[in-house]
This record gives C-alpha cells, structure tokens and sequence, in this order.
C-alpha cells in the first residue's frame, strides 16, 4: 500500500503542488500515552522522548546514572528529566536506537506546535 499525500499552496498568481509518496513499508508505529503508562517496569521499560516512544528495557541495567533513576522515568515522557540531566550527545545517540515508535498526536501536548494558517491545503490519497 502507497499513502501520497498532495500539498497545495496558494499564492499571489498561482498554485504549486508537492506531491509526496509514502511506502507503508516505512510507517512509523504510533502510541497511545495509556499504551506507554502500561510498560513501567523492568521488565517492560518504554518511555517519550520529544513525542517519540522508546523500548528501554534492555538498557536498564546499562544506565550510567543507574538503574533506578531510569525506573523513575518509564511509563511516561521523560524529555525534561533528560534535557535538565544535560545528557550528552552520544546519550542521545544510545537512545535513538530504542525507538520503536511515536506518540499518538491526540496524546501530544500543544505547547509551540504551529497550525494551519490557512494557506495550504492538505489532502490525502491511499492507493
């Protein structure tokens, strides 16, 4: 299955499109916050970072801070806690590499997000 998806926007004269073609082969998984609350232990250790949702179980025990302050954090979205640590860039790195998906964007909170101001039009084709 192919998703594309036709962006119009409208200017002074004249439209342009940009058409964008989506294999589902690379859909990327999406979470619910009740689904990610559910996994807050170590045996099953998920948690958001910047509205993605990352698998840490196996990386407990490999903590450098411990495992326990990582227990603190699962089950939930950890993005301050690990901004405020000053995490460093290869920690960031080790964490990319859990990812297994994003959070759902009715879960998202709306803080900065910019919206449609009208302008473009989005549609959706599935083929």
């Amino acid at each position: 299955m192919c998703i594309s998806l036709v962006l119009q926007f409208e200017g002074d004269r004249s439209e342009s499109s940009l058409i964008l073609k989506i294999n589902m082969g690379d859909a990327v998984k999406m979470y619910s916050l009740e689904e990610i609350k559910g996994h807050n232990s170590a045996e099953s250790a998920w948690c958001i970072y910047k509205n993605g949702v990352y698998d840490v179980t196996t990386f407990i025990n490999e903590h450098p801070g411990g495992a326990d302050n990582l227990l603190e954090a699962v089950g939930g979205d950890l993005t301050a806690t690990f901004d405020d640590q000053g995490h460093s860039d290869d920690a960031l790195k080790i964490l990319k590499k859990f990812k297994i998906g994003e959070l759902r964007m009715e879960d998202r909170t709306q803080g900065g997000s910019s919206t449609n101001s009208g302008k473009s039009k989005v549609c959706c084709v599935i083929m």
